[in-house]
């Protein structure tokens, strides 16, 4: 159990990054077309990072699962201890 919880955190947030992308719809994920290019140029990266961002956000709003997935994870990690509850932060 004790592993469990250390690595819980990390299963979060790569879920949090991955469930998106599995759940969502073709054209809600950024795709391999979308990162391609020259990534030392800094006005190509803010444009695919906002891009990304606009996609992400379609995403949860077109895909109810991805917010009660990840909802639940939170809720059941918060219990267990893993997170604190912004409720109990003074």
């Amino acid at each position: 159990m004790k592993d469990y919880n250390k690595y819980s955190f990390i299963g979060y947030t790569m879920g949090t990054m991955i469930l998106p992308a599995i759940l969502a719809k073709k054209e809600d994920t950024v795709g391999q077309k979308d990162i391609e290019g020259d990534w030392s140029d800094k006005e190509k990266m803010a444009q695919v990072m906002k891009d990304s961002e606009e996609k992400m956000i379609k995403a949860f709003h077109n895909e109810p699962q991805i917010k009660i997935v990840l909802g639940g994870n939170l809720i059941e990690m918060i219990r267990r201890g893993i997170f604190k509850n912004p409720c109990d932060i003074p």
